[in-house]
């Protein structure tokens, strides 16, 4: 991989020289360019979340699925008529599941 040199000047500007010193160490360690080396981990970056993404909906759609036994009950109108706070921020908390029956969640 070439990166063309406007992109090159864009990335020296954006880039923190303290951000760049552990890719330099590393560059030097593999003898290769340190900006490549930065898009590179990027990209790296960017393959992992797309996968990361997918496990989260596995994950989610998983403890839905264990809810609704515990509960015996379909959860799909719990998630979508919950009431939702007008702020979630420091100091506030999320609306309580406590419509799901017998659940014990809260946050």
């Amino acid at each position: 991989m070439s990166l063309p040199s406007s992109q090159r000047q864009a990335l020296t500007r954006a880039i923190s020289t303290d951000r760049l010193t552990g890719y330099r160490n590393a560059a030097a360690q593999r003898g290769c360019d340190v900006l490549e080396l930065y898009v590179w981990d990027r990209d790296v970056a960017a393959a992992a979340i797309a996968d990361i993404a997918i496990l989260k909906v596995a994950m989610r759609n998983a403890l839905s699925r264990q809810l609704e036994q515990l509960a015996g009950t379909p959860l799909t109108s719990v998630w979508t008529t919950a009431p939702l706070p007008r702020s979630i921020g420091p100091g506030r908390t999320c609306p309580r599941l406590s419509a799901v029956p017998g659940g014990s969640w809260r946050s």
